[in-house]
């Protein structure tokens, strides 16, 4: 006797082949949070930066030359 096509798991959402055709399916496809990233304008702001490592520079080791 073979199967009726009616025939089906009880919770089709949850089968293993569904499973893996979605997470092949969201692979290709890049998440929310990627594509907002990539519209995010690049911020640089040279000046801070150097502030920055020159203030963690003069904690270190009490100024620039000394080591």
């Amino acid at each position: 006797m073979s199967r009726h096509i009616t025939d089906t798991p009880e919770n089709r959402e949850k089968s293993h082949r569904t499973e893996e055709y979605i997470k092949h399916d969201r692979k290709d496809v890049p998440s929310a949070a990627t594509k907002q990233l990539q519209r995010r304008p690049r911020v640089r702001n040279d000046q801070k930066r150097v502030e920055e490592f020159t203030r963690i520079d003069r904690q270190k080791d009490g100024g620039f030359g000394k080591t």
